[in-house]
């Protein structure tokens, strides 16, 4: 499944989904992105656009590798109980980003880099 939105500021929910795969995109503009109990046998992925935009995962699980990539911009991540089979990779990218970290595990591997601020 793949969620995608253009330029302007968005928001985009996903709750009490269960799928093969996920990617959630967006472009231009101040955006949200919300997920709770999300889980996939596959890739998750995320990746923001330019501006400041904020992600939260809340029991978020997938059966292979998770990838959350923000763009330029003073972002925010919070990631509760988020997991992956494998690895489980966050960029914060150039700008001021803040990372919320209560439970962020790879079976295999956790990255963590281009962040300024840990809550």
């Amino acid at each position: 499944t793949s969620l995608e939105t253009k330029g302007g500021a968005d928001e985009i929910v996903v709750r009490d989904f269960y799928g093969y795969s996920l990617m959630v995109s967006t472009d231009l503009g101040s955006d949200l992105i919300v997920m709770e109990d999300v889980a996939t046998w596959e890739d998750l992925g995320v990746f923001t656009g330019p501006d400041a935009d904020a992600v939260t995962m809340t029991r978020v699980d997938s059966g292979k590798n998770i990838t959350v990539s923000l763009d330029v911009g003073n972002d925010s991540l919070i990631g509760t109980n988020v997991t992956a089979a494998y690895d489980v990779v966050l960029e914060g990218g150039d700008g001021f980003d803040t990372i919320g970290d209560f439970g962020i595990f790879g079976g295999e591997k956790t990255e963590i880099k281009e962040f300024e601020n840990y809550l």
